[in-house]
């Protein structure tokens, strides 16, 4: 598997809740409908009065079957449907991507 995780901070001006339902409703379904895709999630910060907010607001994860699938999946047009809705809701100049190699050292 390749795993790919966007750590997404909201735009200036827009609420944590305003953040939320958009990811939600709108952006959501259009990453759903991304072809070759396995596993989508979404990581949402809660406050925390002990530790403090961190500096993003989200976490997300894209599963892949291999290097082919994740290209394909990217190429499509659903991919590019769901990159041209990201300024609508992320802060892209602080927003960031990789691919990750997940070690699980207990389930």
């Amino acid at each position: 598997m390749l795993k790919f995780i966007v750590v997404c901070h909201r735009r200036t001006g827009s609420s944590r809740e305003e953040f939320r339902r958009y990811f939600r409703e709108v952006h959501g379904p259009l990453a759903l409908a991304i072809p070759h895709v396995s596993r989508y999630v979404l990581s949402f910060v809660e406050p925390d009065p002990v530790e403090g907010d961190p500096q993003w607001d989200a976490l997300v994860e894209f599963w892949c079957a291999d290097r082919d699938a994740y290209d394909a999946a990217w190429r499509s047009p659903e991919a590019q449907r769901a990159i041209a809705d990201n300024p609508r809701f992320l802060d892209l100049t602080k927003t960031g991507s990789a691919i990750v190699e997940e070690v699980v050292l207990r389930l």
